[in-house]
């Protein structure tokens, strides 16, 4: 029940914002417990986001390496 309600806000956050698709994952330790498409891969497309999509990601890779660097930090 709990991922049924997960998927309902996950979907109907990506319409709010007018996301053609997105794929989320949740990670307990070094395992994925569960991952998901929600949408299209492109505007105009009928190819769905899988959890296997590659999305380019540009510029913002940089401050995921600095969060990830300021969490190893404060790990020691």
């Amino acid at each position: 029940p709990l991922l049924a309600t997960f998927e309902a806000y996950a979907e109907k956050s990506r319409l709010e914002w007018g996301t053609p698709g997105m794929a989320v994952a949740i990670v307990m330790g070094d395992q994925v417990v569960y991952s998901h498409g929600f949408g299209v891969r492109e505007v105009g497309s009928q190819e769905a986001v899988t959890p296997e999509t590659i999305f380019q990601v540009g510029s913002i890779s940089k401050s995921f390496t600095a969060s990830l660097m300021g969490q190893l930090v404060d790990e020691n």
